[in-house]
Parts: structure tokens; sequence; C-alpha cells
């Protein structure tokens, strides 16, 4: 999880400063990615993390509302009927 910055927010920073907070937090977004679907993300040789396939989070993303979407229409015609 991303921690909280008292004060000004650090993207209104000067971009060196965006760049070093991003860093620092990206380990973090990537294990818990990771732990919700180790597909979605990268390796190195090493087998750390490398980084988070962000298309395929969109990807799941989509077909999981569009999911519960159908699911929820067919509960509303059913109970309609």
């Amino acid at each position: 999880m991303l921690h909280r910055v008292r004060g000004k927010s650090p993207l209104s920073r000067p971009p060196h400063f965006v760049a070093q907070f991003l860093r620092a937090n990206a380990p973090r977004i990537d294990e818990e990615v990771a732990k919700v679907n180790p597909d979605l993300v990268v390796h190195d040789r090493n087998g750390e993390i490398y980084s988070v396939r962000y298309e395929a989070v969109n990807a799941m993303l989509l077909t999981s509302s569009s999911r519960r979407i159908d699911e929820s229409s067919n509960k509303t015609s059913e109970s309609t009927n």
C-alpha cells in the first residue's frame, strides 16, 4: 500500500522527486498485484518482481466487471419472470 504523505502532495513537487517517490512505492504495488494474481507480474532473471503487466490487469478487470454485469442482468431478468 502507498503511505500517506503529510503536507503537499508528492505529485506537486519537481519531477525528480515524483520519480523517486513512485520508485519507492512501486515494489509495494508489485507485491500486492502478485499476491492477487502472480501471472500479472513480470520477473527478472533473478526471480525478483520486475514489473506489473498493466495491460493484463486492465483486461482482467474488464472481464471481471463484464461478468458481474451479466450476472446482475440475469438475476434481474429471472426475478421479473
